[in-house]
């Protein structure tokens, strides 16, 4: 996908990233700005799909991503700011855009994305805009390490709102939403995620391409929301089910899942399941089996 970085040439500069950047983060956002403008390119021309669609970002910063956005092909992109020192660096930026660039002073935890996906839609419509390219909304993002699993966990409550999303997060919490059985990354996100989502890794991010450096490895991961579950059930049931299986991983199931199952032995049996098993050697399928004795 090309980026056209004279399609931002006419906006304000985002606001320069200074060697006191690091002593601006605030810990208790977790704050770690991207100062590495490559990165900011790869995970923008790692969605294609974005061209004439609409954009959220969470979390801009000091816009190095941003201002990647606006040089893409996306036709609306809508960034959410807690911080109200960067929130008002970005305002001029948003204040001269003609529209296309819409900036938020909220935090993100309580976004109802579907209301904005809406307004976005009546406001595009009164526009002229195209809506076909607009029924859901791309998430690109460097999300903040303090909620970025809070937040993921919140956009799988409403999958459909969303064409795609490709964040950056701490590695760890990547690796655990791709996680396969019998790996110790995998678990409840995991299941949960792969069931609604296809699940890819675009790319591991030094510590080195933030202000101040993280004490963790990133990695920018894209989630495909699926038309259909990966397997027919009730998602309710199967998350009551991993929360339970997972609060003690150590556990053989046989005894986590009793409360669940009175008859748990004969229930593992007739999934082919082995008495002894723990929660990270069953496959997806396996929880779906068992979901389908519960009451």
């Amino acid at each position: 996908m090309p980026i056209d970085y004279k399609r931002s040439q006419k906006l304000p500069a985002m606001p320069h990233i200074t060697k006191n950047m690091g002593r601006e983060a605030k810990k208790a956002l977790g704050q770690h700005f991207l100062i590495d403008e490559h990165i900011a390119d790869t995970l923008v021309r790692s969605v294609p799909e974005i061209k004439d669609g609409l954009v959220l970002e969470i979390g801009p910063g000091p816009g190095p991503l941003t201002k990647v956005l606006l040089a893409s092909s996306a036709a609306h992109i809508v960034a959410v700011e807690l911080d109200k020192g960067l929130y008002d660096a970005l305002k001029p930026v948003a204040d001269v855009s003609n529209g296309r660039f819409r900036l938020i002073h909220q935090d993100a935890m309580q976004l109802d994305e579907a209301q904005l996906l809406s307004e976005m839609q009546a406001y595009i419509s009164f526009r002229g805009g195209d809506l076909e390219k607009v029924e859901k909304m791309h998430i690109i993002a460097n999300l903040p390490y303090n909620i970025g699993t809070a937040l993921i966990s919140k956009w799988l409550k409403e999958p459909q709102l969303f064409a795609s999303i490709t964040v950056m997060l701490q590695k760890e919490v990547a690796d655990r939403l791709s996680a396969e059985p019998g790996t110790s990354s995998y678990g409840r996100l995991s299941i949960l995620t792969q069931m609604q989502c296809e699940v890819y890794e675009v790319c591991a991010v030094p510590r080195e391409s933030f202000m101040p450096p993280p004490k963790v490895t990133s990695a920018v991961i894209r989630l495909n929301p699926r038309q259909e579950l990966l397997f027919a059930v009730d998602m309710s049931k199967l998350e009551k089910l991993v929360n339970l299986a997972f609060s003690q991983r150590r556990k053989m199931l046989r005894s986590s899942l009793k409360p669940l199952f009175p008859e748990i032995s004969s229930v593992l049996n007739s999934c082919g399941i082995k008495d002894t098993a723990r929660p990270e050697e069953l496959s997806i399928e396996d929880f779906c089996k068992l979901v389908g004795h519960a009451s």
